[in-house]
């Protein structure tokens, strides 16, 4: 499989290539009383490898590892299955993953074959993540988050393969630019193979701050989606902000939580079902401009995921407002006064969307309709929040802790002398 030669001409193998520590780590599956074992049977492969898997994939590596119906495999010939699934070439991994897609049942065409396999791997990791009591998958369970849900994520994970036909250079190529299944699937086969612990962790589930009475809206597929997009953007444990279930329908709440908290996730549900939101890369603060950065995106999870980056082709990120009568009152995203990629109305319970939007690229309407009503409403802090100003050595006012007052004050022609207090500069400072 693959190209198997080196520079000097000899052909390379796991056993020359892997090192010593990963070889003796596998070899312990074959000879777990330091008895010297040369082979392995498919039953006793299943008996271990069988917490770890789904069925189906166990079947699917099982019957491409024993090709040839035997009963036993070589130490040789497994280390060299892990090698070239792993940590050859992506060639020699799209052959291994080819060969998987044959061991499916033939009901189906080849692209419902590929979306099967991909969803194996996706269930076994999950199962793994299971095995520890204490890992962010279980602490996700625990806060209402679900496992079931998969057949979106894989959608996404094949969209690239979704017109071509499924051949080797089409699957190398897809598997070169689809970071995301690789680390799942390695982590699948580093875990079975016995060479996980030599290995830095990915931890593709966030870690998070729990709130007690209140539940996830996120599936697991879909927190591995939004901690995947996020990348380097936030590394930080995600916080609770607001939930319109456990909050309430008040703007003033609403307003309250989200302020001065750093880098967010909006998430919503509309009536229809749709579920979608925005990552504010910026602290929301009221604002009767538009602000914010290029890192900020908008994005769908269901029914289909996707994500909307910054197009670059105008700066409007972020807006927030309150108590105005000229301007829009509540939080947008994208787009122009009116025509949002994404806005929610300080009435609350209801929001607008648009058909397109120049803010960010490839965008798609993300609710159902261009006006929805809420069912379900998540803030998410993803970031480190602002310094208070107690923080920064200032005086504060009773009207740090409620913006939507300050802004009335200020939409009624009222001076916030505390404001300006703050703005000068103390005497040795000048």
């Amino acid at each position: 499989m693959g190209n198997n030669t080196s520079k000097t001409g000899k052909t390379k193998s796991a056993i020359s290539e892997l090192s010593k520590e990963k070889l003796n780590q596998m070899g312990l599956l074959f000879k777990p009383n330091n008895c010297e074992k040369t082979e392995i049977t498919q039953d006793k492969l299943k008996g271990i490898w069988q917490k770890y898997l789904t069925k189906g994939l166990l079947t699917s590596i099982i019957s491409v590892m024993f090709v040839s119906k035997t009963m036993y495999i070589r130490f040789e010939d497994f280390a060299d299955f892990y090698w070239k699934a792993c940590e050859n070439t992506s060639e020699s991994e799209a052959e291994i993953f080819l060969e998987l897609i044959k061991t499916v049942e033939s009901e189906c065409k080849v692209h419902e074959y590929l979306g099967r396999v991909v969803t194996e791997f996706m269930k076994s990791y999950f199962k793994i993540c299971a095995i520890d009591a204490d890992s962010n998958y279980n602490r996700w369970i625990k806060f209402g988050s679900c496992s079931d849900y998969t057949s979106s994520l894989a959608t996404y994970l094949l969209a690239d393969l979704k017109d071509k036909e499924i051949e080797l250079e089409s699957v190398n190529s897809w598997i070169n630019k689809n970071p995301l299944f690789k680390t799942i699937s390695h982590n699948v086969y580093k875990t079975i193979f016995n060479t996980i612990a030599l290995e830095e962790e990915i931890v593709l589930f966030p870690e998070f701050v729990s709130k007690s009475g209140y539940t996830s809206i996120l599936n697991l597929s879909e927190l591995i989606f939004l901690r995947w997009n996020l990348g380097q953007k936030t590394t930080h444990k995600w916080r609770l902000l607001f939930c319109l279930d456990n909050d309430g329908q008040s703007w003033s709440t609403f307003l309250k939580a989200i302020t001065a908290q750093g880098p967010t996730l909006i998430v919503i549900r509309d009536t229809n079902g749709y579920l979608f939101g925005a990552f504010a890369s910026e602290s929301w603060n009221v604002n009767p401009n538009f602000y914010g950065n290029d890192d900020s995106f908008l994005f769908t999870l269901q029914p289909n995921m996707n994500t909307f980056e910054s197009s670059g082709f105008n700066k409007n990120y972020q807006y927030i407002n309150t108590g105005q009568s000229t301007l829009p009152n509540g939080l947008g995203m994208g787009g122009v006064h009116n025509y949002w990629g994404l806005f929610l109305n300080a009435n609350f319970g209801s929001g607008l969307v648009s058909e397109s939007c120049t803010t960010y690229k490839n965008y798609t309407r993300l609710a159902h309709d261009k006006e929805f009503t809420l069912d379900k409403l998540q803030v998410w802090a993803v970031g480190a929040p602002d310094p208070t100003p107690e923080e920064l050595g200032e005086r504060t006012s009773i009207l740090d802790k409620d913006p939507s007052a300050a802004a009335i004050l200020e939409l009624a022609g009222r001076t916030l002398h505390s404001t300006e207090l703050r703005k000068m500069k103390p005497v040795d400072e000048e």
